[in-house]
């Protein structure tokens, strides 16, 4: 594998020749930045600490390369390591460590000269905040990077940045959007010769359709882009589209295909050393299997897909995985395993809950630095250690202070104050983009009898499970809290009123199909739910919102529990 010269320590380098060694590392790196994710970002970062190492030694020995370092070529050649960085890490799934290097980057370049490095980082952005969950932020960042692409006539970018936001809406259940978007994209692609690119868009394509009933152009789109990955010879790609084909099949219905490319997809993910690909083709496989009966095939399957899980640390297939084993050891009768893997599933679940709030909040915190990345920059530029280090401390106890002020400690979710203050930015940003919003109000039936009848710490349990539950039923984007006592509320971006609707009613399902352990009684528990969505999003506020979800949680209440109401303008 060739790369460049190791980094040596022999002393500073002159502007010409740290220039053409960058240069080398970063060249070399887009050369690996599609087949080896690993060694590009390897190479990025060595051209980053050649950057800052010698900016260092430039300050003493050497002023040319203070002068390279700060000129308008040294600060793009910074972006474009930060570019390589960034991309090499959301191929590597490491998202947040992504996203920082994107804001990085977008600090290096000059608007009008660096148009294209600028749209580059942007679409990067919003790759990122979309798998992280931060929808409004992700579409933000893409409709930017479209507009600039589109000004450019830079076909290749706009059929990638589509690509994105079709797979955008694709995540909101918006499948109709999604088409509109993917459709333009092949054709774009298409033009480019980007046959990678094309197979993706194929792939994502398959999806929409899918999702719209459209099996036959779906599976079309599917056995193309499988096609076209086999060609170029991009496995990773090949398993996408593998397992994508196999979710129509087993849509249709049509169990034996499905099983078939569920069985390719496990085939060509171990290929490749994607254990976590393994994991999820396998344990669909075992659930097939149990579908049709065949419990020890299943058996078989599933525990192999756990092995796999356990091998690659993927936590949400190993809390899956307990979740059919417990089933299909309570189907064959041994209900001491059948209990062994529910209360493992019970386990982990809540785990996964706590480490995917962690991440809600990391994001929300990341989401932040956009707005006070360019008065880091300027602390950055004192080059005073003690200052520096001063205000880092500051920093760290202020954000300690405000995780303390924004959580609630019963639940783990936002407090009513920080809701409110969430939610507040995101009423800004539909009213200022013109995207739908729903606000529901949630209570818990007959809360107040559990409390008087088992005491508060059977209480608090109560809403502890419920808020987990409903955690698990919404989408990364959406926003939680409790609102106070045994009210919650919810923000649902992207979200017009049938779709609240939608998902209001699974959230209600959730709770309602479960039961409390109380002492030796078994308690069922009901939510009582008010949704409001924006109609005119130029005009819409908050406190009116909440207002009209709680009118028709009202109506709820009074109609007789356990059921959603949305509020009717008129």
């Amino acid at each position: 594998m060739y790369q460049p010269s190791p980094i040596t320590r022999t002393g500073p380098l002159s502007q010409e020749a740290l220039a053409q060694k960058v240069d080398a590392y970063l060249r070399t790196a887009e050369l690996f930045s599609g087949s080896d994710p690993q060694h590009a970002l390897s190479l990025a970062r060595q051209a980053l600490t050649m950057l800052g190492e010698n900016a260092v030694k430039g300050k003493l020995a050497d002023l040319n390369l203070a002068e390279y370092s700060g000129s308008v070529e040294g600060r793009r050649t910074l972006g474009r390591a930060l570019l390589l960085e960034g991309s090499a890490s959301i191929q590597l799934e490491a998202y947040d460590q992504a996203i920082p290097a994107f804001l990085k980057a977008l600090e290096c370049f000059a608007p009008g000269a660096d148009d294209v490095l600028i749209a580059t980082a942007l679409n990067g952005l919003g790759g990122g905040y979309l798998v992280m969950g931060a929808y409004p932020e992700a579409l933000q960042h893409l409709l930017h990077a479209l507009t600039i692409y589109n000004n450019l006539g830079d076909q290749t970018g706009e059929a990638a940045t589509r690509s994105n936001v079709g797979r955008l809406y694709l995540l909101l259940d918006d499948a109709p959007k999604a088409l509109t978007h993917l459709e333009l994209a092949l054709d774009l692609a298409r033009v480019t010769t980007n046959r990678r690119l094309e197979a993706e868009i194929h792939d994502n394509l398959c999806n929409a359709l899918r999702m719209t009933g459209q099996d036959k152009a779906a599976g079309t789109h599917g056995l193309r882009s499988i096609e076209m990955y086999q060609e170029i010879e991009y496995h990773p790609g090949e398993a996408e589209a593998l397992s994508s084909i196999g979710d129509l099949y087993l849509e249709m219905g049509d169990y034996t295909q499905a099983l078939n490319f569920l069985q390719l997809t496990a085939e060509v993910s171990q290929k490749i050393d994607r254990r976590q690909e393994v994991a999820r083709a396998l344990r669909r496989i075992g659930t097939l299997h149990a579908r049709e009966g065949r419990m020890e095939m299943a058996l078989t399957y599933l525990q192999r897909a756990f092995e796999a899980a356990e091998e690659s640390g993927a936590k949400r297939e190993i809390v899956r995985c307990h979740a059919e084993l417990s089933g299909v050891y309570k189907q064959m009768g041994d209900s001491p395993a059948a209990l062994e893997h529910f209360e493992e599933f019970y386990r982990n679940e809540r785990l996964l809950f706590d480490e995917e709030s962690d991440r809600r909040l990391k994001t929300i915190e990341i989401v932040h630095q956009v707005e006070n990345a360019r008065k880091d920059a300027e602390i950055y530029q004192l080059r005073n250690v003690e200052l520096q280090r001063e205000v880092d401390e500051r920093k760290q106890a202020q954000t300690a202070l405000e995780r303390l002020a924004t959580i609630d400690t019963l639940t783990g979710l936002a407090n009513r104050r920080y809701f409110l203050e969430l939610a507040e930015r995101a009423v800004y940003q539909a009213r200022r983009y013109s995207r739908p919003l729903s606000v529901v109000m949630i209570d818990v039936d007959n809360f107040k009898h559990i409390n008087d009848t088992f005491g508060h710490a059977a209480g608090d349990q109560v809403l502890t499970n419920i808020a987990r539950r409903m955690q698990s039923v919404l989408r990364r984007s959406d926003i939680l809290g409790r609102y106070g006592g045994d009210e919650f509320v919810v923000l649902l971006p992207e979200t017009g009123q049938e779709g609240a609707r939608r998902m209001t009613e699974r959230l209600r399902a959730a709770v309602a199909q479960t039961v409390e352990k109380m002492g030796e009684m078994d308690m069922p528990v009901s939510l009582s739910v008010g949704v409001s969505s924006s109609y005119d999003t130029t005009d819409i506020s908050l406190e009116v919102l909440l207002q009209r979800a709680d009118k028709a949680l009202y109506t709820s209440k009074q109609g007789g529990r356990n059921r959603v109401t949305a509020f009717e303008v008129g």
